[in-house]
């Protein structure tokens, strides 16, 4: 078993937000107003923590297989996020149509 040692950096965000929903004009009414609005209020924490495991390459083919390692890796993972085609979409392709057969004589 092996353990390694991690250096760990991040950034930190605190957002809030406030929202009103109301029923057109009734919400705006003085005193009655409060019964046709809705306030909201929202907090957010986001820690983005980033951790750097340094790793010592001796040659270049040692730093071309790693760098191609990682470059196959971050490819994969975007293709694991990217939606199947027409998914989400219809199809809007239009089916063609047959055609008018003349008359026989």
């Amino acid at each position: 078993m092996r353990l390694h040692r991690a250096q760990g950096g991040g950034l930190l965000q605190d957002a809030l937000s406030n929202g009103q929903d109301k029923v057109p004009l009734l919400g705006d009414v003085p005193v009655v107003g409060n019964l046709f609005r809705y306030e909201s209020r929202k907090r957010t924490k986001t820690n983005l923590m980033i951790f750097l495991r340094p790793t010592v390459i001796r040659d270049a083919a040692s730093a071309r297989g790693l760098s191609t390692d990682r470059y196959d890796y971050v490819i994969g993972e975007q293709k694991k996020s990217t939606p199947a085609e027409r998914l989400y979409w219809p199809d809007t392709s239009v089916p063609e149509l047959p055609q008018p057969q003349s008359p026989a004589k």
